[in-house]
């Protein structure tokens, strides 16, 4: 028996309904074994297509491209990575990967796989892509079973106060599983990054430890592809409006969104200090006037 119990079960690779989706050299990407197999497949002028056009498939993607590989990519959206950035990011990371000379196809999704010799077929349609590795990129799900038998409160994950406390007052979680208030957004959230992982544990961790202590982290990612770092701090949201400090032309740029007169999040290009000073700026809820943060010269 234990006093407290605390749940990091994380997520699995989703995978999608796809017949063929089991055949070999197709792979979801999750876990250390994951990716050891992965990179055995990678080489130069070998074919691999991804599925998914989130920001786990463009690190694959980008990775197999920079090794030589021919490499195509399906989303089944209309633009990349829509959940999570605004379209005029989306449409950087097209030129980008296309520049790169990756082949990425919108509003198309995979029918079947099938294999022939050492040759995998993806059915789109009455077309067929061809590949040697397949990978699958389309999302997370919460590892939640253990929770749900053991009668937590579940919503998109597991529901936890800001100390981590779940609806039993003596089990605790943190991660990719949790459910949880996120004052800077307003609301509850449930976040798959490294950053939320990490820091909500140590939040929790103190609060078992006896400290009273809340979690409350401006939620921030990056992405690094090719040899270009993305970060972005806080939620972007599409009812906001953009404030764009240099060009997507420019090898590194900011957007800065504003709802009204409050700074709610910045997406950096090659621009990691940017990052920072948004992040002290929403902390302190202060920020310059837009047209000194427009202003490159400033």
């Amino acid at each position: 028996t234990y006093d407290l119990l605390l749940l990091a079960t994380g997520g699995r690779a989703r995978d999608p309904a796809i017949p063929g989706i089991d055949l070999p050299s197709v792979y979801t990407l999750r876990t250390v074994e994951d990716s050891a197999n992965i990179f055995s497949q990678i080489a130069i002028g070998r074919r691999m297509l991804v599925i998914g056009g989130g920001w786990i498939g463009l690190e694959v993607a980008a990775t197999a491209r920079a090794k030589g590989m021919e490499v195509t990519v399906v989303e089944a959206g209309d633009r990349l990575c829509a959940r999570s950035i605004p379209s005029e990011i989306s449409e950087f990371f097209f030129f980008f990967h296309s520049a790169a000379c990756v082949s990425i196809h919108f509003n198309t999704s995979i029918n079947s796989i099938e294999r022939e010799s050492n040759t995998l077929m993806a059915n789109i349609g009455d077309a067929r892509l061809l590949a040697d590795i397949i990978v699958v990129g389309v999302g997370l799900i919460p590892n939640s079973e253990l929770a749900k038998d053991a009668g937590l409160a579940l919503d998109n994950g597991i529901v936890v106060d800001e100390r981590g406390q779940t609806s039993d007052a003596v089990i605790y979680a943190a991660g990719d599983i949790t459910n949880h208030p996120n004052n800077w957004i307003g609301k509850r959230v449930r976040l798959e990054s490294w950053a939320n992982a990490q820091n909500q544990g140590i939040a929790v961790g103190r609060v078992l430890s006896g400290e009273e202590f809340a979690y409350d982290e401006i939620p921030w990612f990056w992405s690094d592809q090719y040899d270009t770092n993305l970060q972005v701090i806080g939620i972007p949201q599409p009812e906001c409006v953009n404030v764009f400090r240099g060009s997507v032309h420019d090898p590194a740029f900011t957007v800065f969104q504003f709802l009204g007169d409050r700074l709610e999040a910045a997406i950096a290009i090659n621009n990691p200090r940017d990052i920072k000073l948004a992040k002290r700026w929403m902390k302190a809820g202060k920020f310059p006037p837009v047209f000194a943060l427009a202003d490159t010269q400033n």
